[in-house]
Formats: structure tokens, sequence, C-alpha cells
């Protein structure tokens, strides 16, 4: 009986543990701070299907990743579309007209992630005759995402011009301090907790085969 309690007490710490480590492992692996090509479809908002909508949508999105806020900018490409509301907070927001040209519309909102399907809802206007709002989904493909420029590539650049500068006035000392890496925190703290979590997996694992040895 004691034997039992144990195995099923080491099998519920080893699920508590999961639980526990996974949400900060997701958390630690967000996006860095800078923008991002993202490739992205418009689904059904009951499944995965592609909404008649798609077609209406320029690709990719850019997003915009600063201070842990994630913004998105695309464009439409129907001047049908008449109203476009992305949830934000639990909630559906208006979007922010940045440009319009003919009948495309680029806009910009926020998200609280990409990782999983945003909802959202677009006002269509055809005539007089045809007024519907349309419940969407917007899933942004991440695993193709482009880097197009992070904070700390743009920190280099601006590193860079200033060592030129001083290159150029004979500033010589300027000039070696560029060379010097910076290494990335979120990758070495994401890359930390999947080792932790390895070795948990693994120590529960053997304490959990001893118990199963000794009971046979």
């Amino acid at each position: 009986m004691n034997k039992n309690t144990t195995f099923r007490s080491c099998l519920a710490m080893l699920f508590g543990l999961f639980l526990f480590l996974a949400p900060t492992i997701h958390t630690s692996a967000q996006l860095a701070d800078g923008s991002y090509s993202v490739p992205y479809s418009v689904i059904k908002p009951d499944s995965g299907s592609a909404s008649m909508a798609d077609g209406y949508f320029a690709k990719p999105a850019k997003v915009t990743v600063k201070n842990g806020q994630t913004l998105v900018e695309l464009t439409t490409t129907s001047s049908m579309i008449k109203e476009f509301q992305v949830e934000s907070a639990g909630s559906l927001k208006n979007v922010t007209t940045v440009s319009q040209n003919g009948e495309n519309e680029t806009v910009q909102f926020a998200v609280d992630s990409i990782s999983s399907p945003v909802n959202a809802k677009i006002h269509v206007i055809a005539d007089a005759s045809y007024d519907h709002w349309y419940s969407i989904r917007l899933s942004f493909n991440e695993g193709s995402m482009k880097v197009i420029e992070t904070a700390q590539t743009n920190n280099d650049s601006k590193s860079k011009d200033k060592d030129d500068a001083a290159a150029v006035s004979g500033n010589s000392e300027g000039g070696n301090s560029a060379n010097g890496t910076v290494p990335n925190p979120e990758t070495g703290d994401t890359t930390n907790l999947y080792i932790l979590l390895a070795l948990l997996i693994g120590s529960s694992a053997v304490l959990i085969r001893k118990i199963t040895v000794k009971r046979g």
C-alpha cells in the first residue's frame, strides 16, 4: 500500500512540475523586441478552414514587438470592408488606419499574442441590400516568419555608425569597441529551462523505475 502511494505521489509530482514549468518556458520564448514579416491566413471562427474573406487580406503581415506589446500591421484590399475589429485583452477593438490608397487600407492593431488564432470581426457593405458582420480569425504562421529588424540589430547598426565616425576622427579606441558581442539573455534563459525540465523528468523517471523494480 505504501509503495503504491509513493508511486502515485512521484507521478503527481512529475506532472505538477511540468505544468509549472511549461508556461514559464512559453513566456521566455516570446518574440524579442523588433519587427517581423509573418505569413497569416484568415480562417473561419469555428474551424481552421479558410474564410471567404481571406482573399481580401494582403499577405504577409508586419508584426512589431516592443516592451512586451505586440502590434500587427496588415492591408485589406477591398473598400467593401467598412469596419474591422480585433480582439485584445478580452474585447473587440476597432483597428487604427495607417494609410489608404484606393481599395487598399493598411491598418494597425494590438494583440495579446500571435501564437494562437486571433478573433476578429469585419463589417462588409457591398451595396444597399448587402450589409453584414462576419466573425473571422487571424491565424499567424510563426514558423515561417522572417526578421525585418530586431532591437539588437538596430543597436548594432547604431554602434557601427558611432564606431565609423570615431575611426574617421582618429579615435581608434571607439572603433575597437564595436567588435564585442552581446549575448541573447532570452535564448539562454529558455535553454536553461528546457535543460532543467529534462533533468527533472529524467531523475523522476529513474526514481519511478526503482520503485517499480522493488514492487516486482
